[in-house]
């Protein structure tokens, strides 16, 4: 004799997946539906979240995050290992500088103030940049074209 609530389960279970795929099925039809832009198939934009991977080639210590943001108008801010830091970015095509950095001032162990004073100090090194859309990495250039900073998406 069958078991009533396996045959009740395995009717609603058929049913919402039928009910799933002529929704999706409709959907994927419908002309109303919006053509969502693919993100990897974009160009990639200094104005985003970028992480730090490598500061002067010394890298950065595991678990410090090391982030930079830039907006369109210019407004640079991120996390620069143990504190925040806001700023004014100025871009013109591929030039890049940044004025005064202001920061909070809490305590962190050496090795990570270290690391941070390192990418503080880069950054007030940065003349340009350039985005590799294929490694997916916004790298900064001192004025004589040496990498400073490199940086993925965050």
């Amino acid at each position: 004799m069958p078991l009533p609530h396996l045959t009740r389960r395995h009717f609603v279970l058929a049913a919402t997946l039928a009910g799933c795929g002529l929704a999706t099925g409709a959907l994927a039809d419908s002309p109303e539906a919006p053509d969502m832009p693919d993100p990897a198939a974009e160009g990639l934009s200094i104005y985003r979240e970028w992480v730090v991977e490598d500061v002067a080639g010394g890298g950065v210590i595991d678990n410090a995050r090391l982030t930079l943001n830039i907006d369109e108008a210019g407004h640079a801010s991120g996390h620069s290992g143990c504190n925040r830091f806001v700023g004014q970015a100025t871009i013109d095509g591929d030039k890049l500088s940044f004025g005064a950095l202001a920061g909070t001032r809490m305590a962190c162990a050496e090795a990570l103030m270290n690391l941070e004073q390192k990418y503080l100090d880069a950054l007030g090194k940065v003349a340009s940049f350039r985005i590799d859309e294929a490694e997916r990495k916004l790298v900064l250039m001192d004025a004589e074209g040496r990498e400073v900073v490199r940086l993925a998406e965050g």
